[in-house]
């Protein structure tokens, strides 16, 4: 399990909605970031261990979320940023065939979740996209990308964090039917598919 440290830069850090922030573009505009930090760094505020991924943290409101795995489980996590404690976690089954995917790349989850309007959407190694309430972590749908969209996941697993366009969610799937879709935020239907 790889911990996640929190540090007293905590309150500098801007909203962070998604993979590379606000645009996308790994920027933070907020200018209160102390750099008169003590020899031995910033001061720890607390830490925790979370399960294995790749999955970014992303930052709204007081709360940080992420997704990992532990076993042959998928977490989608909210987090209390000042403390570490948990608010919520939606976990389901998400076994990996071993002999297909090695374990040289890992299992965890690669992509970084979505964070628009009152919902997260993430997408889990095997491909598996979840919409949850983001108060709550309830589940509001899902949409298996592999079988819907007849795609064969990578070696690696799946990979590519969603995006929101205006009422719609862009999805990278590389499938027979579709190599990138659009889905309704508030269902998973399929808007548009290319």
């Amino acid at each position: 399990m790889a911990p996640f440290v929190a540090m007293s830069c905590l309150a500098a850090i801007a909203q962070w909605p998604q993979f590379g922030g606000p645009n996308r573009d790994f920027t933070v505009t907020e200018d209160r970031l102390d750099v008169n930090w003590p020899k031995e760094g910033p001061k720890r505020i607390w830490s925790r261990p979370l399960g294995d991924g790749y999955s970014s943290i992303l930052v709204d409101d007081g709360l940080l979320f992420t997704m990992y795995r532990e076993t042959d489980e998928e977490i989608i996590a909210a987090l209390k940023a000042a403390t570490g404690a948990s608010v919520w976690q939606h976990r389901y089954a998400a076994p990996v065939d071993a002999a297909e995917f090695a374990a040289r790349y890992g299992h965890g989850p690669r992509s970084t979740p979505l964070i628009a309007g009152d919902r997260i959407f993430a997408i889990g190694f095997n491909g598996r996209l979840t919409c949850l309430d983001k108060k709550t972590g309830t589940a509001q749908w899902t949409v298996d990308l592999p079988d819907t969209f007849d795609a064969k996941l990578p070696r690696w697993g799946y990979a590519n964090s969603p995006i929101a366009f205006e009422n719609n969610i862009i999805v990278p799937v590389g499938g027979k039917s579709a190599s990138i879709v659009a889905l309704d935020q508030s269902t998973g239907r399929g808007v548009e598919a290319t």
